[in-house]
């Protein structure tokens, strides 16, 4: 039976909500987001509530969800509803979501109060004048009912200087936007903040490292005219050398060795994980700022354009890739760019079916070898996949099933490629959702030679190759 919820509200200070000029709570229907639209001067202004995705800050769409007013007790109520919901309260000075069942039980809500961040762009030694700095929050809202994005834009002063008010509590990321065409941006320099009800985080995007800059060329015989923009263009730091002492000694000495390195401090551990957009001029130049001393690899990949207008990446027209290290620099960071030189691209040909597969040796999970050509004489299903992405994760019921057809036949194998950068979030996602079958590790997309062999330019890419080591299916 449809039932109707009533709810009082309150902040944390126990004083009812009135009604306010945008105080509007959402029933959720499918999934909805919070958003802000950029502002003069600096200043994200406060998010509106709507569903699925905002639209320039517009209101909801009354027609299709619900949408009421609190009154001056901070009381209100939807009308019956069919199911379990979501009801989403936004208010000048806090955010609260709670689920239908909990408010049958106790109609009380109380608010929690948003946080604001506050911050400097620099592009080198100079501050980021009227740039577009993004916000997202580090994991979204999740419910039965839906899911809440939390999403903002803010350009920068006169002096580098931003502020985003409104801003649920918890990890976040504030970056740089990177405008790349007409219908794509990226962001870069991503820095980490942690946002608390009722108080400020302040962060510095970029200024430090040194400029690298560098240019591709195309050869000729590329159908033309190459678009830089549609593709997957970045620098990605790759990891420090082993220490080879470690590799050469027993299993009970390795783990002392390993014991005191976690026991010295974090000047002993290897550099976090870094990785930065390249926005490649129509002549082939790029430059990426600020980007710190350590070993990089650059990877460039070059698509075709998809019909019309739509977005997206069609068919691989042609990779390249470079390796270079940006030396220390002992007195401060120099403007000076360092050139990396010129890199081709190399024509590739997507791997089509009755084609043999090309051969890797990676990891598993478990640090264990996995050779493709160890599994010669039987079929092989191979998912190339990530935890981060969503259409990824929605195969796991279909690759269930398919193993639990096929995963006792001895001629059948199935594997899975991640593309996470850390080995951790598949190893716990495959312990989670209990796959058995094969896990390999790839790390991040730019690194790994393997989905490029393959022609992949999306995930998931689900392969079918049989026993001698032909591709019969692809894009299953």
């Amino acid at each position: 039976m449809p039932t109707t919820i009533r709810v009082d509200l309150r902040f944390p200070d126990d004083h009812p909500i009135a009604s306010a000029p945008w105080a509007e709570a959402e029933q959720l229907v499918r999934q909805a987001a919070i958003d802000a639209g950029p502002a003069p001067a600096g200043v994200a202004p406060a998010p509106q509530l709507v569903a699925r995705w905002l639209n320039n800050g517009q209101p909801p769409d009354r027609r299709n969800h619900a949408v009421v007013r609190t009154d001056a007790a901070g009381r209100f109520r939807f009308p019956p509803r069919e199911g379990p919901c979501s009801v989403l309260v936004v208010h000048d000075r806090g955010y609260a979501r709670v689920e239908s069942d909990r408010l049958s039980e106790d109609p009380d809500v109380t608010i929690q109060e948003w946080g604001r961040v506050e911050g400097v762009l620099r592009i080198g030694s100079r501050p980021g004048i009227g740039e577009q700095i993004h916000l997202g929050v580090g994991r979204a809202d999740v419910s039965e009912a839906g899911q809440v994005h939390f999403s903002y834009e803010a350009t920068t002063d006169d002096e580098g200087h931003f502020v985003i008010e409104h801003v649920p509590a918890g990890p976040a990321q504030v970056s740089r936007s990177i405008r790349l065409n007409d219908r794509s941006t990226t962001y870069n320099h991503a820095e980490p903040v942690q946002i608390r009800p009722g108080e400020t985080a302040r962060v510095t995007i970029g200024g430090t490292g040194r400029p690298v800059v560098g240019r591709v060329v195309a050869p000729d015989g590329l159908p033309g005219p190459i678009d830089f923009a549609i593709g997957f263009n970045r620098i990605g730091s790759t990891p420090p050398t082993a220490n080879p002492g470690v590799e050469q000694v027993g299993d009970v000495l390795a783990g002392i060795v390993r014991a005191l390195s976690s026991r010295i401090g974090p000047s002993s551990q290897p550099p976090a994980s870094r990785s930065f957009a390249v926005n490649v001029e129509p002549d082939g130049s790029f430059r990426v700022d600020d980007i710190p001393a350590g070993s990089y690899r650059l990877s460039i990949q070059v698509h075709e354009p998809l019909p019309g207008d739509q977005p997206g990446f069609g068919e691989l027209l042609g990779t390249a890739s470079l390796n270079f290290d940006v030396p220390a620099m002992s007195e401060g960071r120099p403007d000076e760019p360092m050139d990396v030189g010129t890199v081709e691209l190399v024509p590739t040909t997507r791997l089509q079916v009755g084609e043999p597969a090309p051969g890797f040796a990676v990891e598993t999970l478990d640090g264990d070898p996995l050779r493709l050509a160890d599994y010669r004489g039987r079929f092989v299903l191979l998912d190339f996949w990530a935890t981060w992405c969503g259409p990824c994760v929605a195969e796991t019921p279909h690759l269930n099933a398919v193993f639990e057809e096929f995963g006792d036949d001895p001629r059948f194998v199935m594997i899975a490629l991640s593309l996470d950068t850390d080995p951790e979030a598949p190893r716990a996602y495959a312990a989670e959702h209990d796959l058995r079958w094969t896990q390999g590790f790839l790390g991040d997309w730019s690194t790994s030679p393997v989905p490029e062999s393959f022609g992949v330019r999306g995930i998931p890419s689900i392969w079918l190759i049989d026993s001698d080591g032909t591709v019969i299916a692809k894009d299953l």
